[in-house]
């Protein structure tokens, strides 16, 4: 099975304050948290922390807290995702490392990296989604583009040790171009989509400029502009 991180946009979810005895926690940052835990809180709140500025300078401000909860089921029929955002609740979801642990296959390039790690890139991941919203609201662009800023995002905070774990085997990215980046890709093959989108962000005259021209609407995903 395919694990995805997956943003829902029309589906409104039941409000959920977590589990019993799980620990709900506003971060230094104004978001709230709510895990099993006091270390995944904490690591969590230090993720949004590092993640909230590297977004504000690619042109995505938050400007209103977000909720995150930290759970081993997603809510609703989503048994194929890592995380989850959901608009009309303003919620993300995350599956705990203890259960990223257990749902890839054997060759997925994410066992190439902690299960922390990956937890904590997979918080910016959703988080990058949440601020497209809120930036942009429902009218996004297209499934891919979205995907694109998320996915560039996660990888722009892995450290630089890890990021080459998960792009080992993958060609170089020279000749990755933006028409490459599509949907079909993302819907076949989500880690060849996400490496595809590392090296075209990564490029000097892509990164945030990019994002800016997106958020604008000065360009849409297929490079047409308006």
């Amino acid at each position: 099975m395919l694990h995805r991180l997956c943003l829902v946009l029309l589906l409104t979810l039941a409000p959920q304050a977590g589990q019993a005895g799980d620990i709900t926690h506003i971060c230094a940052t104004g978001d709230t948290v709510t895990a099993p835990d006091s270390a995944l809180v904490e690591r969590a709140c230090a993720a949004l922390a590092t993640a909230l500025p590297r977004l504000a300078q690619c042109h995505l401000p938050r400007p209103e807290p977000l909720s995150i909860l930290v759970t081993d089921a997603i809510l609703g029929d989503h048994p194929d995702c890592m995380g989850l955002f959901d608009c009309k609740a303003n919620l993300i979801q995350v599956l705990p490392p203890s259960a990223l642990e257990q749902i890839f296959r054997a060759d997925s390039p994410y066992l190439r990296i902690s299960s922390t790690l990956l937890f904590e890139s997979l918080i910016v991941h959703e988080v990058t989604h949440a601020l497209v919203y809120q930036a942009m609201g429902p009218d996004s662009g297209p499934r891919a583009q979205n995907e694109f800023m998320a996915y560039a995002m996660q990888y722009d905070f892995l450290p630089d040790a890890a990021r080459e774990k998960l792009l080992e085997g993958r060609a170089n990215g020279g000749t990755v171009t933006l028409e490459s980046i599509n949907g079909l890709i993302l819907a076949m093959a989500p880690d060849a989509f996400a490496a595809r989108v590392w090296f075209y962000f990564s490029r000097p005259e892509n990164g945030c400029d990019l994002f800016g021209k997106l958020i604008r609407r000065e360009m849409v995903f297929d490079g047409v502009h308006p």
